[in-house]
């Protein structure tokens, strides 16, 4: 879990530092509340020559597992991406945002994860589940809270699509183009957010709040899952 340095009073540190530790605990809630999420991670081992056809077998049962744990993980992201999105275009905090330097995503990222979704698994965005209780962002502060969790996923996404395209084979320019979409220029881009971030008002509360509702619908959507195992 991540706290303050000791001896160090928080109001003297950059905001993206204060953001990190005072929302640890609720994003540790998150990883470990869909098992989708401690799956994702899970690299396949590398075939070997001259595994018998049951060594085979089971490794493509694997490989099926695997893709079944993207499809949910993505499913996820989508809905969170989008509720996000449309968090923001409402917000009256938006303008102010664009105008003091915050980089806005384009394609947006739910985009990019629809695609992925249509392409690999063949749904349509019409059948994709919503989440819906992203917290408001009425002020710059909010809207840097909401935006703290949304790009801070941007470099365990980096990390996650190369696994997946190592489980899976999929890529940048197809299948996983979502996870990928910066590539080596994710560091970059997380810290130039970092920059923007770290100039603003305190946010803590609503990057908080973010990850509790991101709790909430990664419960939602395990018991969504399971409904589709039962039937």
């Amino acid at each position: 879990m991540s706290v303050l340095p000791a001896g160090v009073a928080p109001e003297t540190l950059p905001l993206s530092r204060r953001l990190r530790a005072g929302t640890s605990a609720a994003h540790e809630r998150v990883e470990r509340t869909a098992s989708f999420n401690r799956l994702i991670v899970v690299r396949l081992p590398d075939p070997l020559a001259g595994e018998s056809a049951g060594v085979d077998r089971r490794r493509e049962r694997a490989r099926a597992e695997y893709r079944e744990v993207y499809r949910r993980f993505l499913i996820a992201a989508h809905g969170f991406e989008q509720a996000v999105e449309r968090r923001l275009v409402d917000s009256p905090a938006l303008g102010e945002a664009r105008a003091t330097g915050l980089a806005i995503e384009c394609p947006a990222g739910f985009e990019l994860a629809r695609d992925d979704l249509a392409r690999v698994f063949g749904i349509a965005a019409a059948a994709l589940p919503a989440m819906s209780d992203v917290p408001e962002a009425p002020t710059l502060a909010a809207l840097a809270g909401i935006e703290y969790v949304r790009r801070g996923s941007r470099a365990g996404g980096a990390l996650i699509g190369s696994v997946v395209s190592h489980n899976l084979g999929y890529t940048r320019e197809h299948g996983a183009t979502f996870l990928c979409r910066y590539g080596r220029e994710t560091r970059s881009v997380l810290e130039a957010f970092r920059a923007w971030a770290d100039g603003r008002r305190e946010a803590i509360a609503s990057a908080a709040a973010t990850f509790h509702a991101v709790e909430r619908w990664h419960r939602h959507l395990e018991g969504r899952f399971a409904l589709e195992r039962a039937g």
